[in-house]
């Protein structure tokens, strides 16, 4: 009975009703969130121009983010008042981002991988992004954080898709076709943020130099790949706007304290702060433990070219974490923002699956012999750390999802309401009642108010241009300043 037992558990129904019971709150709480700052300020842009005047404007006076800003502005659902629509933009990211994960394992196992098994593991990736990054809300539903890093991470895997797409070809044409779109998501990737164009780029030179060096006919692919990369980043780097906006921001770091030096120090260490932090390094660690006996199962051949010798991949890997941190240290002096490190966390889960695959080629290659753990014992570490998020950010998620959310949803649009009616009514200043009865558990919720008793923060001026108001606040009283930049 307890054999049976455990077997359903481990068993691949019993992996499919917790991953879909851990995924379950992340998902529903998308319909409780609620707009903040960049949300209303790019809403109002395409209310006084056109798209392409926007691009054009943004790409000389403030961002190379072409892409992003694109999305900012035009995909937007407040420009046209559809409050709810953030929340179903949140939904569909979330299940975009698995159906991604699903298709890079899928592809990485030469899609002998069954469907099921491929989307099983996309949402067990996903959970786990969720479960551990810093700053959930701007990672999974806030619509600005979504469109400039969730459509980041969703190019930079269509490029690698389409690019070991491009490589198994088996006509001239379907080769071609799948290189020119991997050429196409590449600069397009880089367009979003300055992360996805760092880690592409520097994946891209490790892809080409291994192919070159094994002897691969196939590395001039890569080459071709890195090169559209390059010329993406070039044009997302070179925008006018990225340097008026650094004169602007400029009085965070003077442009004469800012050294590479210091600056490279301070990446590197923001970088093991990173990668020792308890919840990823563990996480990760299970993970590569498990990916190393999937696909010991399965014996692949190495995507890129020559197999790497496996202690090398670590030193890739920080190498390319302190790079993306980079730019924060030496702009500000400071480390990077949580949304930034949400996006690595995701990019991390990305790599350990692939390090684990070119490590048994590796392994294979030298010791052909060499079997995977038995599948009760891998079965056993794959409940064990999932049990660990189930107990943590998973059992907040359901916490928030059963008391706060509901109530924070619903005190949130009787703002919208009021603000609505106080444009018809022509008054010019509104005092919004602060949110009440609501315990933050810290996923979707992280402060009770998402605007400041002081009219002049920059975010309740942006929430006031949007609804054509000249000051809009939160009543204070008996209350401490909610501010809720971070």
């Amino acid at each position: 009975m307890i054999k049976k037992l455990l077997g359903l558990i481990t068993g691949q129904f019993g992996l499919a009703g917790l991953a879909l019971f851990m995924w379950l709150p992340y998902l529903l709480l998308c319909f409780f969130t609620q707009p903040y700052w960049d949300d209303y300020t790019y809403a109002t842009l395409l209310w006084k121009d056109d798209l392409g005047s926007i691009l054009v404007d943004q790409y000389r006076h403030w961002s190379g983010r072409y892409v992003a800003i694109g999305l900012l502005a035009g995909a937007n659902p407040l420009t046209h008042g559809w409050l709810p629509g953030l929340g179903w933009v949140a939904f569909f990211s979330q299940v975009a981002l698995v159906i991604a994960f699903a298709a890079l394992v899928a592809s990485l196992s030469g899609y002998v991988m069954r469907v099921g098994k491929s989307i099983l593991i996309g949402i067990l990736l996903y959970v786990v992004y969720a479960s551990i990054i810093p700053d959930p809300y701007q990672g999974l539903y806030w619509f600005t954080g979504l469109t400039v890093y969730h459509s980041g991470l969703l190019l930079f895997l269509g490029c690698w898709l389409a690019a070991v797409a491009a490589i198994r070809a088996a006509t001239a044409g379907a080769h071609y076709t799948w290189l020119v779109l991997a050429s196409l998501l590449a600069v397009l990737a880089t367009a979003t943020n300055e992360v996805v164009m760092l880690t592409l780029c520097f994946a891209l030179l490790v892809a080409t130099l291994l192919a070159y060096y094994g002897r691969k006919t196939y590395w001039h692919k890569w080459l071709i790949l890195l090169a559209a990369a390059l010329a993406g980043g070039c044009i997302a780097v070179l925008a006018p706007g990225n340097y008026e906006r650094l004169a602007v921001e400029s009085g965070v770091l003077p442009l004469a304290d800012r050294s590479w030096p210091k600056a490279a120090v301070g990446a590197v260490a923001d970088a093991v702060n990173l990668l020792t932090r308890p919840a990823v390094w563990l996480c990760l660690g299970a993970l590569l433990v498990l990916s190393l006996n999937a696909w010991m199962r399965l014996r692949p051949q190495p995507v890129v070219g020559k197999p790497l010798t496996p202690w090398l991949w670590p030193v890739l890997v920080g190498m390319t974490v302190a790079g993306v941190l980079l730019p924060s240290r030496w702009i500000y002096g400071v480390p990077a923002v949580g949304r930034v490190e949400n996006l690595i966390i995701a990019l991390l889960l990305v790599a350990v699956v692939f390090i684990g695959r070119e490590i048994v080629a590796w392994a294979q290659s030298k010791h052909p012999n060499w079997q995977p753990l038995p599948r009760t014992w891998w079965m056993i570490v794959a409940i064990l750390a999932l049990g660990g998020l189930v107990r943590g950010p998973v059992y907040r998620a359901w916490r928030e999802l059963a008391g706060g959310a509901p109530v924070f949803g619903q005190q949130h649009r009787q703002w919208h309401q009021q603000l609505r009616t106080a444009k018809q009514q022509g008054l010019r200043e509104v005092t919004l009642p602060a949110v009440r009865g609501v315990v933050p558990y810290q996923v979707l919720i992280w402060n009770t108010d998402m605007l400041s008793v002081s009219a002049g923060h920059i975010v309740n001026q942006s929430v006031a241009t949007y609804y054509g108001l000249d000051s809009v606040r939160v009543d204070g009283h008996d209350l401490p300043p909610a501010e809720w930049l971070r």
